[in-house]
């Protein structure tokens, strides 16, 4: 209950940025098909190796008459020959002097033309060419997998945002949508591919092939264009209705899909259930297939019908797997599949309002996570995964709005996939949905969705759908004067948050102390409040036992023991930790409890995990036994406590037992294992075992695979006191990728961005926690009262 009204509001605005518009194609014509035939070439051991034979028809008209087409084309072979242009059965002749230019700073071919192409008249516009398979995960490139110690090779795709262009030459912009119709020639020994809808037909050619013709898509976008040519299988598949839905992954793999064929069915059907839109209603041949890929450099991607995952995002093994990891599968599967009807249905007409896609299936993500599966506590996860992250976000004086017209590069489109297009609008959708009542969100949803399907969607159409509802069900009738397009729009159109001064009763929920928590955190090291007050706060915590209040108060923790790595401060900072979480510690135990739910799973996970590194000797004591079990006894180790036996074992072990994991890294099966040891390695003390860790990235067949070189970046950086050895590896390293350097950069710059702000914090955290006056006898309502009448 509010106790007194608003009393001030900052909000910042930025200054527009003009960014290139010469990016933008611009173009009179209106693509409606597309026919693709791709043959690829693996290790074929000659000149065609690792390169594919494409073949592309595009069906299209324009709305004016011009003598030039043109399109979208990066990395692709041909040359005018290999073009042609017919309206029916009339042949439209090239310009003979220049009939073909290539415009590589902006990835445009021009089609130069003998006579106009006019409005009224369809045309199709053939050209063969030939492009390589790539290496860098974009568009269509080749990754391997060993099985029975055979390296085998796949070809699978990545379209978005920018990447059709360098697969087949396009109009490849979100708004210009058409039915797409593929052939996909595959090596005989390879499974049936994979592609947006069911295969057709299928037939053997002359050279060994098979070739596999899918059905038309709907109508979409260049970007959800997919296809796997591969010797994956199916773990789990099932016929709902007439409808397949499947989980592939390569074949040692099979066993791991279980989970993710169960939550996908429940989630699909979900969906449509609250959208108002069955998913197969848009089209009878859509296929909605879920693949689980070795490399992968999106987390995963929301193609239509043919869902591509990274392994560790997809496959769950109880036995072998985090509880954080069934919540991520679940997650993961739910927010792209929310993308059927956000993104795939109907389209933002252009990145720059790419929360139209990604704002709402970051909210469905957990929203629906949490009615289809609720003992993983998504709930939970909305706020302090998504909310949280978005008010840091925010806090940043660059950050732009959701909307931002300013996008028009390939690099400023791909900038543009952040945290303020995902969990700044995925909570500004969550404080409407809640404004309004669920009633009128279901219904303005189903109206946008079912009133632009196969169209490109617009904010205001959003906006005027979800005014539908709020009429229908009178929902802001307690707020007169106000209306919801002016509310919602506010939000979407300027950068920055509010900052509220009031007082508030809390009921003392997990997430309203959590919210206090984080609020006063990122007060902070905003320098809106002094640490004297954060310090007075966070005594409660002796007493606390929730995993979301302490979610909160370990990362604000953390951070701050980052700004003071190396320094007596630390110590003091340490100190002050340890004493608040002895009694949490002894309340929930070590070992794992047959009656230990999600919530206190994870709640000993991240306990743990912060205890030990900052030196808890009970916590360090039972890991390192933990770990000695498992090394000398092969003695199974639960889950959820693996990431602190590992790090602690490492943290205090030798060249044995770093050895030792990296061995398990390189042997297990299961992506999972595999990614929480890389998340750990840099634990190790052993400056030559990390030299050779970062180095491990560069590897030929190396464990660590392209999507995940930050991982090894960001571990070794958990301990800020590794810069000096990170900036040696860096500037010495010859080898690295442009990829690579780019990953490294990014993770020195967030390591160097503390050094100010804690020379100037210094004196204020040492004099608060040298004289640590006890308050937690004061109630949490009190003690926030005054923490927002010191705010300034």
């Amino acid at each position: 209950m509010i106790w007194q009204t608003l009393l001030a509001v900052a909000c910042i605005t930025l200054q527009p940025v003009h960014s290139d518009t010469r990016y933008r194609l611009n173009t009179t014509i209106v693509p409606s098909a597309y026919a693709l035939t791709i043959t690829p070439y693996f290790d074929t051991n000659d000149d065609r190796a690792f390169s594919f034979d494409g073949e592309v028809s595009i069906t299209f008209e324009t709305t004016s008459n011009i003598n030039k087409i043109k399109l979208h084309s990066q990395d692709l072979i041909y040359t005018s020959a290999n073009i042609s242009l017919k309206n029916g059965d009339n042949i439209i002749g090239l310009n003979e002097s220049n009939p073909l230019e290539f415009e590589e700073d902006y990835s445009f071919a021009h089609i130069n033309l003998a006579s106009d192409i006019v409005v009224g008249s369809e045309y199709t516009l053939k050209i063969v060419y030939r492009g390589p398979i790539r290496t860098d995960l974009n568009g269509f490139y080749r990754n391997y997998y060993f099985q029975n110690g055979v390296k085998k090779w796949l070809g699978a795709t990545q379209m978005e945002p920018t990447h059709a262009r360098k697969v087949f030459p396009c109009f490849d912009e979100p708004e210009l949508k058409a039915v797409f119709t593929m052939s996909i020639d595959r090596p005989a020994e390879y499974k049936p591919s994979l592609a947006n809808t069911e295969i057709m037909s299928n037939s053997s050619l002359s050279n060994g092939y098979i070739r596999e013709i899918f059905y038309p898509t709907p109508r979409m976008s260049t970007y959800l264009v997919a296809f796997l040519v591969s010797e994956f299988e199916a773990g789990s598949s099932n016929a709902l209705g007439e409808k397949e839905l499947g989980i592939y992954t390569r074949p040692d793999a099979k066993n791991q899909t279980e989970y993710a064929f169960d939550i996908a069915q429940r989630i699909v059907k979900a969906l449509g259930d609250y959208f108002g839109i069955d998913y197969y209603s848009t089209n009878d041949k859509l296929r909605l297939d879920h693949v689980a890929l070795t490399d992968f450099r999106a987390g995963a991607m929301e193609n239509w019908g043919l869902i591509k995952y990274r392994e560790s995002l997809l496959l769950y093994v109880p036995e072998e797997s985090t509880p954080y990891f069934k919540y991520r599968v679940a997650q993961i599967v739910a927010h792209e599949t929310t993308h059927m009807w956000f993104g795939n249905l109907v389209t933002c007409h252009w990145w720059s309002n790419t929360w139209l896609n990604e704002g709402f299936a970051n909210y469905f993500q957990d929203y629906m996570t949490s009615l289809v599966e609720p003992d993983v506590a998504a709930d939970d996860a909305l706020v302090i995964g998504s909310v949280y992250s978005a008010y840091n976000a925010d806090d940043n004086p660059d950050s732009p709005a959701i909307t931002n017209n300013n996008v028009n590069s390939p690099s400023e489109i791909s900038g543009h996939f952040g945290t303020i297009t995902y969990q700044k609008a995925g909570s500004v959708i969550r404080m409407m949905h809640h404004l309004i009542g669920d009633d009128a969100f279901k219904y303005g949803l189903n109206s946008y969705l079912s009133t632009n399907q196969f169209q490109s969607g617009y904010p205001y159409l959003l906006y005027s759908a979800l005014e539908n509802g709020v009429r229908n069900f009178t929902s802001l009738s307690n707020y007169e004067g106000f209306q919801f397009t002016d509310i919602m729009s506010s939000w979407i159109s300027q950068s920055g948050h509010p900052i509220l001064y009031v007082n508030v009763d809390y009921e003392n929920s997990s997430i309203e102390l959590s919210q206090i928590v984080n609020d006063l955190f990122a007060f902070l090291f905003a320098d809106e409040v002094k640490f004297e007050l954060l310090h007075n706060l966070l005594h409660f915590l002796s007493n606390e036992n929730e995993y979301a209040v302490w979610n909160a108060a370990l990362k604000g923790l953390n951070k701050l023991r980052n700004y003071y790595i190396g320094s007596d401060t630390l110590d003091l900072i340490d100190e002050f930790a340890l004493e608040l979480m002895d009694g949490v510690i002894y309340r929930m135990g070590y070992d794992v409890k047959s009656t230990d739910d999600f919530k206190i799973l994870r709640n000993r996970m991240q306990i743990l995990e912060f205890a030990c590194k900052i030196g808890h000797q009970g916590c360090i004591d039972k890991s390192l036994q933990w770990f000695k079990d498992l090394k000398d006894n092969n003695i199974w180790i639960q889950p959820s406590l693996r990431s602190v036996a590992y790090c602690t074992g490492l943290r205090y072990g030798n060249d044995e037992d770093y050895d030792f994991l990296w061995n398990r890294l390189v042997n297990t099966n299961v992506a999972n294992e595999a990614w929480i040891i890389a998340d750990v390695l840099g634990c190790s003390q052993r400056e030559d075992k990390l030299k050779s860790y970062l180095v491990s990235m560069l590897l030929e067949n190396s464990p660590i695979k392209t999507q995940d070189l930050t991982v090894p970046l960001a571990s070794v950086l958990t301990n800020y006191s590794n810069v000096p050895l990170f900036e040696s590896f860096l500037s010495s390293c010859k080898e690295c990728s442009e990829d690579e350097v780019a990953s490294a950069k990014s993770s020195l710059a967030k390591a160097r961005a503390v050094t100010a702000w804690a020379d100037n914090h210094r004196s204020d955290i040492s004099s608060s926690l040298s004289n640590d006056a006890v308050t937690s006898s004061a109630s949490i309502a009190l003690l926030v009262v005054g923490a927002l009448l010191v705010l300034y």
